[in-house]
Parts: C-alpha cells; sequence; structure tokens
C-alpha cells in the first residue's frame, strides 16, 4: 500500500500539491481501494443500496468469503445456500462456482471451500455482484 501511496504523489507536480489536495486524496482513496479491497454489490439480490467494501486480506479463502456475505445478507438468503438461494458473480457475469457447486451437495449441508480467492478468479480492487442462480 506504501508503494501505491508513493506512486500517486509522484505523479502530482510538487509546486502545486496545495491545489490538488482533494485530487491527492481521492486518488489516494481509490489506489488503496483497488489494491486492497473487494466491493461486494447486493443491490440485485436484495432490492436495497447494498454494497459492501470488504478487505482483501481478510479472507483466506472462498468459504471464508461466502460466510461473511452470507451474515450481511442473512434476511435475503438461507444458511448453506450457496448456488441455490445466491451466487456471486465475477465482473465478466460469470457465476464463481464453490464446492457445493460443483460437487453437487445438497442445499442446507455444510460443505467448505477452501481455495483462495485468486484460485476462483477473485482479486483485489474487483466488484462482484450477488444475485440469484
Amino acid at each position: 500500500m506504501k508503494k501505491k501511496i508513493n506512486e500517486v504523489f509522484s505523479s502530482v507536480n510538487g509546486d502545486n500539491i496545495n491545489g490538488n489536495k482533494e485530487d491527492v486524496a481521492q486518488k489516494i482513496k481509490d489506489s488503496i481501494k483497488s489494491s486492497s479491497f473487494i466491493t461486494v454489490d447486493a443491490r440485485q439480490l436484495t432490492g436495497n443500496e447494498d454494497i459492501f467494501n470488504l478487505p482483501y486480506v481478510a479472507f483466506t479463502s472462498l468459504n471464508n468469503l461466502t460466510d461473511e456475505i452470507y451474515f450481511l445478507l442473512e434476511n435475503h438468503v438461507g444458511p448453506f445456500e450457496y448456488g441455490h438461494s445466491w451466487v456471486l458473480k465475477g465482473p465478466d457475469g460469470k457465476v464463481i462456482k464453490n464446492s457445493r457447486m460443483i460437487t453437487n451437495t445438497p442445499r442446507g449441508e455444510p460443505c467448505p471451500d477452501n481455495r483462495s480467492l485468486e484460485e476462483v478468479g477473485i482479486l483485489p480492487g474487483m466488484t462482484i455482484g450477488v444475485s440469484k442462480p
């Protein structure tokens, strides 16, 4: 993150930094967001303004991420129903399949997926959508 902040500062003309404080601050925020967070957009599923920025490094596996999203949306989805009542979609619109979907495990049964976010195609700075399958 320090590297990203330094890149932003070096891209600003030092003689005019006072005139660009808001611009610099916004660039730093954007840089941090794109290098450290993922955005989860659940508006399509909930019909509300549910958009969450989650720290990428907090999730060591897809299972950790789907658990967190479940707790954020538990009024809209049931436990152990990823792939049945809700799914995550990448920026390309493709469903991010978890082990439940791959192995056809019935809803309601635990089926952990310990693959890393990177392994399933989720990267820092990405926006993923939550919707019905």
